[in-house]
């Protein structure tokens, strides 16, 4: 009995493959540290606490392969290597959808909302798998310069996506240009 549980454990998070890729289309480096359900952040080498990020150049694409345990990850994305003073957050579960949400919660500090990509436009969403553009599995689009409304602005809010196909991954464009236009945005003058 334990064997096949066992067993269909390691088959299930074998087969798993969602991930998101943040690609960096701004002009200086970004950098990334990851924390899972809660724990301290880590950097490129996986294991140490606050250690060096990942360094994301112009023009490079950073990898993250998705938990799935049911757990909350948070990806936290900066424009210096500090990365724990001024952050965009892609946090996600995986369950029984892909749970995912973007946050500018702590995004120009400790307890301060914003972001440190405010003045670039910002694209996140799904790619791939059959269940893009149904329901809530849908991309968030942050305009350059105005308060995006689909993402966490205060931690009561609903900006929270679900995606039900498993092989949904999902990308993050970082500066990408003026190519996305969205009603749910406002001015920062509003």
């Amino acid at each position: 009995m334990h064997s096949v549980i066992a067993l269909t454990a390691l088959f299930a998070t074998s087969v798993f493959a969602s991930n998101l890729q943040v690609i960096n289309n701004c002009g200086n480096p970004v950098y990334i540290r990851t924390s899972h359900n809660g724990a301290c952040d880590v950097g490129a080498d996986g294991t140490t606490c606050y250690g060096t990020p990942f360094e994301v150049d112009q023009g490079q694409t950073q990898q993250f392969d998705f938990i799935a345990d049911g757990e909350g990850t948070s990806i936290k994305i900066a424009t210096n290597a500090d990365v724990n003073n001024g952050i965009l957050q892609f946090e996600y579960t995986v369950s029984d959808n892909i749970y995912w949400d973007v946050s500018d919660l702590d995004g120009v500090g400790a307890a301060r909302v914003g972001s440190p990509f405010s003045g670039d436009n910002v694209w996140t969403g799904p790619v791939g798998g059959s269940s893009v553009g149904q329901g809530t599995c849908t991309p968030v689009i942050c305009l350059a310069n105005q308060i995006c409304q689909d993402a966490y602005q205060q931690p009561d809010q609903k900006a929270t996506h679900g995606c039900q196909d498993m092989s949904t991954n999902f990308q993050m464009f970082l500066c990408s240009g003026n190519a996305y236009k969205s009603r749910r945005a406002i001015s920062f003058n509003a």
